[in-house]
């Protein structure tokens, strides 16, 4: 058994080998914000980082802009599109804060068209490790559990990346512990599947992200600018994150899109908890079905049939103390 040292975090030992690393948002929206510390602090290290997203963003990119089919280049002069375009804000900010700006966008598809989209962009940047981002933690759900947040999204990457055996090292990280309990996530179900995980050597531990850090700072700045320049639609998940960062905890709200929820803005929030891809689809009760899917309605058509044939779901549980 290999043995490491407590100063050595193993998410990124995990990745000291690799030099040139693709970091993709999971679920669509603001997913790729929660991996902008991790991209930043690998930068630091001397890897190169290519940044990607899962958009929502489906027509209007130019033809030069389409690397492949399913995956458009979007720069922070892409135009042509409504206010609520993640992947144009973060470019634009990453361009102010001196940082390389291209972030690629991957269509909303099914998991055959994504994956040949995937594999584009990793012979482009000969890519030698992904790391999928999810803001929240319904990527961690297996299927069985009492709710399962808003699958489809990462699900649809989760699979995507499972199947790309051909890049050696590939991670997923978990941000905002605790904020899908508003779609029905059962937390502690969450922590039994990272015991799980960890059983299986597949569980890469959890730390903070320091907000006097470089990379806490300029993640809260980029937040902050996501919030300014999207006014209608600004990101619960990284809002929510972004205070708990700031020492906020309780019920207290940034935007009128939560007035109905009660919130609990917690220091795990600013956690990130890793794993192996491999593990986590190891342990996953339906992702092999999703392999052969084209569209995004066979994903969660999937899905349903799923939890509809299931004789029961785990028992969820109160936290005991």
């Amino acid at each position: 058994m290999t043995t490491s040292s407590l100063r050595d975090l193993p998410l990124f030992a995990a990745l000291a080998d690799s030099q040139r690393i693709l970091v993709a948002g999971a679920g669509g929206g603001f997913d790729i914000l929660g991996g902008l510390p991790l991209a930043l602090a690998l930068r630091e290290r001397g890897a190169e980082v290519f940044l990607a997203n899962l958009t929502f963003v489906s027509s209007g990119f130019s033809l030069d802009a389409w690397l492949a089919p399913d995956v458009a280049t979007v720069t922070p002069t892409t135009g042509g599109f409504a206010e609520y375009f993640p992947e144009r804000t973060l470019a634009r900010w990453l361009k102010i804060a001196g940082e390389p700006s291209t972030v690629y966008a991957f269509q909303r598809t099914g998991v055959r068209p994504l994956t040949e989209a995937y594999r584009a962009l990793v012979a482009h940047h000969a890519i030698d490790a992904i790391v999928l981002v999810d803001g929240g933690t319904d990527i961690l759900m297996r299927g069985d559990e009492t709710g399962l947040g808003t699958p489809e999204e990462d699900m649809l990457s989760l699979a995507t990346v499972a199947g790309l055996a051909e890049v050696p090292v590939r991670l997923v990280v978990s941000i905002g512990f605790g904020i899908d309990a508003h779609h029905g996530v059962n937390h502690v179900q969450v922590l039994e599947n990272l015991a799980d995980l960890d059983a299986d050597g597949a569980y890469l531990g959890a730390f903070s992200i320091p907000r006097a850090s470089r990379e806490g700072s300029l993640y809260l700045d980029a937040v902050a600018y996501a919030q300014e320049n999207t006014p209608m639609r600004p990101s619960i998940v990284h809002g929510q994150i972004a205070s708990a960062m700031l020492g906020v905890s309780g019920n207290v709200h940034f935007t009128e899109r939560t007035h109905n929820s009660v919130l609990f803005v917690n220091p795990l929030m600013a956690m990130y908890f890793t794993a192996t891809v491999e593990g986590l689809a190891a342990r996953h009760l339906y992702l092999p079905e999703l392999a052969d899917t084209r569209t995004f309605g066979q994903i969660t058509t999937i899905i349903g049939a799923f939890r509809d044939g299931l004789a029961e779901r785990r028992i969820p549980r109160q936290f005991p103390h």
